[in-house]
């Protein structure tokens, strides 16, 4: 599987520009379109990727610029989220049917770890997995600003 920041690759276009282009070329490029419909990465239920996977692919682009330097762990967290072992890196937290007091231990979950919205594009329910792997969640050390 192969990881592509769509911003450092030059392909997130405007829209008028990619309605320029052919069919062909247009397949190359997104728009901000493209992302109305994709996944998140979330520290501290702050958004700080949006993603979406196309066959073995898995485009993201980094929306909070502070996690930049973070960009190889992110990347590992993206593609062990799509690997076949992925239980070992990620818990999916209950979201369904929550009495208050579940929710207010899911909020407190989402406000102090790093989670993974993903529903694939499809759908209007977003599965929310809770990164358990100690190694990665280490390496984003980051404090400022929470």
């Amino acid at each position: 599987m192969e990881t592509i920041n769509i911003m450092e690759n030059g392909l997130l276009i405007n829209y008028a520009e990619w309605e320029r282009l052919t069919d062909s070329e247009q397949e190359k490029y997104f728009t901000s379109d493209d992302f109305s419909d994709c996944d998140y990465l979330k520290f501290k239920n702050n958004t700080i990727v949006e993603f979406f996977k196309i066959e073995n692919t898995i485009y993201y682009i980094i929306v909070d610029n502070n996690f930049e330097i973070y960009e190889n762990t992110i990347k590992e967290i993206l593609l062990k989220f799509f690997a076949n072992d992925f239980k070992k890196h990620f818990f999916e937290l209950d979201t369904a049917h929550l009495t208050n007091l579940e929710k207010q231990q899911y909020e407190k979950i989402l406000n102090s770890n790093i989670t993974l919205f993903y529903r694939g594009g499809a759908g209007y329910y977003y599965g929310v997995h809770k990164l358990i792997n100690k190694k990665l969640i280490a390496e984003i050390d980051y404090t400022g600003g929470f």
